[in-house]
């Protein structure tokens, strides 16, 4: 019998528009996106989640969500969903 991976979440832009809040905490951001890919965070914690479009969505993280913002391959911000609380 061979056991399968669970599968990684496809994810999109409008996933984060209609599902992220500033009050989430880390369990349920990963209930709701999956795992982020890396934390490339100092001080506070900045989870990367790759999107299906080639973009990324940055979420700043303490004890709750600071912000969440859209960036390109050249790490330019496209969309700004969360700015502070």
């Amino acid at each position: 019998m061979a056991c399968s991976k669970p599968e990684k979440k496809e994810l999109s832009i409008s996933d984060f528009e209609t599902k992220i809040k500033s009050d989430m905490d880390y369990y349920s951001m990963v209930e709701t996106f999956g795992k982020p890919s890396k934390d490339i965070g100092r001080g506070i914690h900045i989870y990367v989640y790759e999107l299906k479009d080639s973009t990324k969505m940055l979420v700043g993280f303490t004890d709750k969500v600071l912000y969440a913002k859209q960036i390109n391959r050249k790490e330019e911000i496209v969309k700004d969903l969360l700015v502070g609380n």
